[in-house]
């Protein structure tokens, strides 16, 4: 049995997918498939490294040690073949944290900053909340599977424009953007200044794909690339809020980390040290091939339970969040919505957080025990197979 199939009993432990369900859906009567966090031990050579460090009484103020660097620049080079030195790496407390801060670093207020929906929310939130405006070029789905609307793109530009939030691989869609897409996206950045700022979290999740850091394609693309990215999704560590930024351009790492200190966003917490060592240790990348093939078989699973049915599984390549399409069903949204809530009796992500391109659609996150996860396909599917 894998390690994986292992059901862990996470109630009244105060975790937010499981405990605050009532605050989202209306009732916590439901089977959790909605927040991005696994229902997965994180590795025990995290957790040794944590209870060790405990151990020892005084929780002080802590700081990145030389080991912690040269954990992000191995891995970023035996992962992803992409070279990096220990000037480009400044610390955050989170991706969303950081997104926030690059709006505010490289744009000012009433410029125009470009997202692609449907896109995890906080991609909203921070260009509106720092009164900037929001530019749309939402993503196209030909034959269930997401591309760039490169078209699109080109006509939504003005001089206004200031930054493009990338999310790659992308959320909620799973895609994995290929070379030359990536290639394109900077191309069209450089010819028009824009700053590429890259959401790269679900890179150490990619099944069928190699990911690729769009800052590795060029020079020109490390020269405007902010990449944003953490092990806390890979190695389940949500909750220990802790993140990192590459920017191998001196004068845009300068004007983020300005940003990043004057919000106190740059400060760690006491186990940074032990956690990213042993994340992006040999034993840590043991794991997490154990769990991407695990992950993936329950990403096939899914693609079976539905393929003969109304319930359209949206092709992904990366990240354990799938996005369901409903649109075959002479249903609306909210009526999809309640069916699954009332009916089914899962909760899932409701489409339209991602976007008004999100509509009919629900993610799933599949990062749950195999029977679990045939648990909640079959509730799903008895729901609506008479709809």
């Amino acid at each position: 049995m894998s390690q994986f199939d292992k059901k862990i009993i996470r109630k009244n432990t105060n975790c937010t997918k499981y405990d605050f369900m009532q605050n989202y859906f209306g009732t916590n009567d439901l089977q959790p498939l909605w927040i991005a966090d696994m229902d997965f031990a994180t590795p025990k050579v995290i957790q040794k490294a944590m209870q060790k460090r405990l151990n020892y009484p005084i929780y002080a103020y802590t700081k990145p040690n030389k080991d912690f660097y040269k954990s992000i620049i191995k891995w970023m080079k035996t992962q992803h073949n992409y070279k990096i030195n220990k000037e480009d790496i400044l610390t955050s407390t989170s991706v969303v944290a950081s997104l926030s801060a690059c709006v505010e670093a490289f744009s000012n207020i009433g410029d125009e900053i470009i997202v692609q929906p449907p896109i995890y929310p906080p991609f909203f939130s921070v260009v509106t909340k720092n009164n900037r405006k929001l530019i749309s070029n939402p993503l196209k789905k030909v034959n269930n599977k997401y591309y760039i609307d490169f078209k699109d793109l080109k006509s939504k530009i003005s001089k206004k424009t200031k930054i493009l939030l990338l999310c790659s691989p992308h959320n909620p869609s799973g895609r994995v953007w290929s070379k030359k897409e990536l290639k394109k996206l900077v191309k069209i950045c450089k010819k028009n200044n824009i700053i590429i700022v890259s959401d790269e979290i679900h890179a150490d999740l990619v099944f069928d794909k190699k990911h690729t850091p769009i800052a590795k394609i060029s020079k020109d693309a490390a020269n405007r690339t902010i990449t944003l990215n953490s092990c806390g999704k890979s190695f389940n560590l949500p909750g220990i809020t802790m993140s990192y930024v590459i920017a191998q351009n001196k004068y845009l790492r300068d004007k983020l980390q300005n940003i990043l200190v004057s919000r106190v966003l740059h400060e760690t917490n006491i186990f940074i040290n032990e956690i990213y060592t042993n994340a992006y240790s040999k034993k840590g990348k043991k794991w997490l091939n154990k769990l991407v093939k695990y992950l993936n078989k329950n990403k096939i699973l899914t693609q079976k339970h539905f393929k003969n049915t109304k319930i359209k599984v949206v092709k992904t390549q990366a990240t354990y969040l799938i996005f369901l399409d409903f649109n075959k069903f002479n249903l609306t949204h909210k009526q999809i919505k309640q069916k699954l809530i009332s009916e089914a009796k899962v909760a899932l992500n409701d489409g339209v957080s991602f976007g008004k391109d999100g509509y009919k659609h629900f993610r799933l996150n599949i990062a749950v025990n195999k029977k679990e996860l045939k648990k909640a396909l079959n509730k799903i599917s008895d729901t609506f197979i008479s709809t």
